[in-house]
């Protein structure tokens, strides 16, 4: 479903603007977006520029680095199923994320910073379940070294799906709003959250200071 009629429709205009800045040279696509104050993080155009050099630049083959998350997100969906109750809701979280006409039509666009938001996402929120999960399903056996590796791993994921699009950080919240609330059992492991977060913000920081003035004279932040 997902590569069918894939290259069929030309570029429309947001999909042709990300062509634009991905056939840039490496080096100078960053300046070229703080230039234009573009809103956007450049880790969509930087993957789409490497994709190029390998794919072509045709339709069907710059969409098709949309398709890939949006097929990696069905494992990862069936293992939130599986680790929240059983292997029956995940396949059911599979099978409906595989006919969502929703994320079919994100999977065939080029701009994907939305599908890389869901799989990262999506990512991170397996991680943390996993790591809340108790008994043999969870981590509470791994050696310490591991442990401390798989929050470095959220933190990793956290941070590319806010490197991919923005809107990442309300997925996050959730997280910090989950393991905060009162009645869950889940306070404790807050602190080591806050520390996972801390870092993924650390790792998100650069690009925030490179390209916050560039946004202010841009007046892209000046609408409510």
């Amino acid at each position: 479903m997902r590569v069918f009629l894939l290259g069929n429709q030309e570029l429309r205009s947001d999909e042709a603007f990300s062509y634009l800045f991905a056939r840039m040279p490496t080096a100078a696509i960053i300046p070229a977006l703080v230039a234009e104050g573009d809103l956007h993080s450049p880790f969509h155009y930087l993957m789409l520029h490497g994709w190029m050099a390998l794919s072509g630049d045709g339709e069907f083959a710059m969409r098709f680095i949309s398709v890939l998350p949006s097929l990696l997100l069905l494992p990862l969906a069936f293992q939130m199923g599986r680790l929240v109750d059983s292997r029956r809701l995940g396949v059911l979280a599979a099978f409906c994320l595989a006919i969502s006409h929703l994320l079919i039509w994100l999977s065939q666009d080029v701009r994907n910073q939305y599908m890389l938001t869901l799989f990262f996402s999506m990512l991170a929120t397996v991680i943390l379940v996993w790591k809340l999960a108790e008994g043999g399903r969870g981590s509470a056996a791994l050696p310490g070294w591991r442990r401390k590796l798989c929050w470095l791993a959220y933190a990793l994921a956290a941070a590319l799906a806010v490197y991919s699009h923005y809107y990442g950080l309300f997925i996050l919240a959730a997280h910090g709003l989950y393991l905060g609330w009162p009645r869950n059992g889940r306070f404790p492991r807050l602190g080591v959250w806050l520390l996972a977060a801390a870092a993924a913000a650390l790792l998100f920081l650069l690009w925030a200071i490179t390209v916050t003035g560039s946004l202010l004279a841009a007046g892209q932040l000046s609408d409510p």
